[in-house]
């Protein structure tokens, strides 16, 4: 869209940015290795790519979380808040989430079994986040408002 005056605000980005893979901990990858059979990395859009905007990440979940692993670790976000939103994607019953998902809030675990948003103030812990089934695929929506991009902090002496 060369030439026109906003189409610097738009994104057909489907990869998270750089600044995704570097907040994990060295060796992340290797202990779980991503399936793209399991997810599918709908869009990501963050600062560094059009400055001023939100965080935001869409993900269709296709598969439950592989047994003794984890979607994503537990962390926290010190200066930025953030949104997470589960929803169906079945319209016929867009309430009934189609799977069930383990997720954790500070020291208390939550199962969603229907659609569902979770605000999380910044330094908040929060997750591991464990798709313990998935029947039809779940949509994932991730926005916060860090100054530029993605971070996480992981628990002092992270370990496996």
């Amino acid at each position: 869209m060369p030439g026109r005056k906003y189409a610097g605000l738009i994104t057909y980005n489907f990869e998270p940015g750089p600044s995704a893979a570097a907040s994990f901990p060295t060796g992340y990858f290797e202990k779980f290795p991503e399936d793209p059979t399991e997810m599918i990395q709908m869009n990501w859009v963050e600062g560094n790519m059009i400055p001023g905007s939100l965080w935001f990440s869409a993900v269709l979940v296709l598969k439950p979380t592989p047994e003794n692993q984890l979607c994503h670790p537990g962390h926290i976000h010190e200066d930025w808040d953030e949104v997470l939103a589960f929803l169906s994607t079945n319209p016929a019953d867009p309430e009934n989430l189609g799977g069930e998902i383990d997720f954790t809030v500070g020291d208390e675990v939550y199962t969603f079994t229907k659609s569902v948003s979770v605000f999380l103030p910044r330094g908040l812990s929060h997750s591991p986040l464990i798709f313990k089934k998935v029947t039809t695929p779940i949509f994932m929506v991730g926005t916060g408002n860090p100054e530029k991009e993605y971070s996480q902090k992981f628990p002092e002496g992270w370990s496996w």
